[in-house]
């Protein structure tokens, strides 16, 4: 029975929406998604009492286009942020955020933690919106140890000049996936009253990977089994993919602690992302207790995901890339809770992307929908339960240097590479981990063509809605640059705030 917690009770009918998001979360990282040493107790228990999502896709395998994505229903060609901290790219003004057409319909509207979608968050409709200095999409990590370093810090690991894993100086009730979660607490017990629309955006499991105290050391690097793969895997991609691989291995040879090898980095990476997830699924359990405790667990939907997943050893690989389009990258966790409306305990199979979250999470609480997007509603497949989804799910990314997309269905995965006319070819039946290029392949070639044929197609699809014309944007810089100011003189401003010291004004490149 709810307690009396001395906050106003709700005083309407309609359905309460929280989408809490991780950042750069492997699907497959949760109990619930079958990681047989995660502890994610909260996030399963989300799984148990709700509907979990076997194939849904991001549109791009890193964070802005992504975020973009969800925040708007449109793929990155149409809402115009196609990688991550691009100047030259603007989104397009026209872009009509969620949480618009939440509040327009007279819902208390809130964002807290990670941002990083290359608009202005004041161009959106909050009625309060806070992040924190490491959830901003410049993170100090080539600064990071001179900040953190203790001399009972355990080792830090490096990919390339960036600091990836350490234990975390501040306890677990004040380290950033904690603040972020006070915020929205504190939300929801002042909303309570009345029907809101709530983001709580975690930044773990996102390097710098900063795990708080007894987390840091809950899991046993020992324990980790790693992916298969071999080197030779890459003999026959693209030239970026080894290019990609050629880095990765170089640099962490180059940066490894005295003593560690490659394979042993690379399991204490995974154990400290193991951790900070843990410490993630806890402050999550807060949340969703105050939903019990006011009395407002079943009439609030809750939904779990995150941006686009990361490599954990796979094909050798850590962290992310734009070309690389793999299922490691770009399939999420996506689970949807609501007592009395979701079926409880029931898997969803069908393909979905994230640009559908954005016209499903409005339909199920009966908030007027947008015909101007990409996205389509999968409500009536998840209220009967039939697993109905796409029939393929695309994704692209393009930063000036190289150009993919790639169209992916229960049998293939087809990858194009614009730029050097390359294509890859993955057999996901037999091989669904992806390391056998088929695209060279003399039996495959009718495959080869008609995936490609099929993803010209989609393409041309994709820009049938109504959007403005490239002509007619207006520059709206993003969230952590200005016209004039110096990129790097900035972000060393951004580094010197974030340690506390003292700055005036932002450089810029004026006289």
């Amino acid at each position: 029975m709810p307690v009396d917690s001395g906050f106003l009770k709700p005083a309407h009918t309609r359905l309460n929406v929280i989408q809490i998001m991780c950042d750069q979360l492997p699907y497959y990282a949760l109990g619930c998604y079958g990681h047989s040493l995660a502890r994610t107790p909260n996030i399963d228990a989300l799984a148990t009492q709700g509907m979990l999502f076997e194939n849904a896709y991001a549109q791009n395998p890193i964070c802005c286009p992504s975020r973009a994505s969800q925040l708007s229903g449109l793929y990155p060609s149409n809402h115009g942020i196609m990688s991550n901290m691009n100047n030259l790219e603007i989104m397009n003004p026209q872009v009509r955020f969620l949480s618009d057409r939440f509040y327009e319909q007279g819902y208390a509207t809130g964002h807290f933690g990670k941002w990083h979608c290359l608009r202005k968050h004041t161009d959106a409709k909050f009625t309060e919106f806070r992040f924190l200095e490491e959830s901003i999409p410049i993170w100090p990590q080539h600064d990071i140890e001179r900040f953190f370093r203790r001399e009972q810090d355990p080792v830090f690991l490096y990919y390339g000049q960036f600091v990836h894993a350490a234990t975390h100086p501040c306890s677990e009730q004040n380290t950033g996936p904690a603040r972020i979660t006070d915020w929205g607490v504190d939300f929801v017990e002042r909303f309570a009253y009345k029907p809101f629309f709530l983001r709580l955006s975690y930044l773990g499991p996102h390097a710098p990977v900063l795990v708080p105290q007894p987390y840091d050391t809950m899991y046993d690097p020992d324990d980790i089994e790693l992916p298969d793969f071999a080197n030779e895997e890459f003999a026959n991609r693209p030239q970026a993919l080894r290019n990609l691989q050629t880095r990765c291995i170089q640099t962490r040879a180059q940066r490894l602690p005295e003593g560690m090898s490659s394979a042993q980095a690379t399991r204490t990476h995974i154990a400290y992302n193991l951790g900070l997830i843990s410490h993630i699924d806890d402050q999550i359990g807060r949340l969703l207790n105050t939903l019990k405790e006011l009395g407002l667990e079943q009439n609030t939907l809750v939904m779990f995901t995150t941006d686009h997943g990361g490599f954990w050893g796979e094909h050798g690989l850590l962290e992310k890339a734009g070309c690389a389009h793999y299922r490691a990258l770009l399939q999420l966790p996506l689970i949807l809770r609501c007592p009395g409306l979701i079926p409880k305990g029931t898997r969803h199979s069908g393909f979905i992307e994230e640009v559908d979250f954005y016209p499903t999470l409005l339909d199920l609480a009966g908030v007027s929908q947008d015909d101007c997007i990409n996205g389509q509603s999968f409500m009536p497949a998840i209220l009967s339960n039939d697993g109905t989804g796409r029939a393929d799910v695309f994704a692209e990314f393009s930063d000036g240097r190289q150009n993919t997309a790639s169209l992916r269905d229960a049998d293939w995965n087809f990858i194009w590479h614009a730029r050097t006319q390359e294509a890859e070819l993955y057999d996901m039946q037999a091989d669904p981990d992806e390391r056998f290029n088929l695209a060279d392949v003399a039996k495959y070639e009718d495959v080869v063509h008609t995936m490609q044929q099929r993803l010209l197609s989609r393409m041309m699809n994709n820009r049938n809605v109504q959007i403005m014309p490239d002509n007619d944007r207006v520059n709206r810089s993003p969230i952590y640059l200005t016209p004039g100011r110096d990129e790097q003189g900035h972000e060393q401003a951004l580094i010197h705030r974030f340690r506390g010291e003292r700055v005036d004004e932002f450089p810029t490149t004026e006289p």
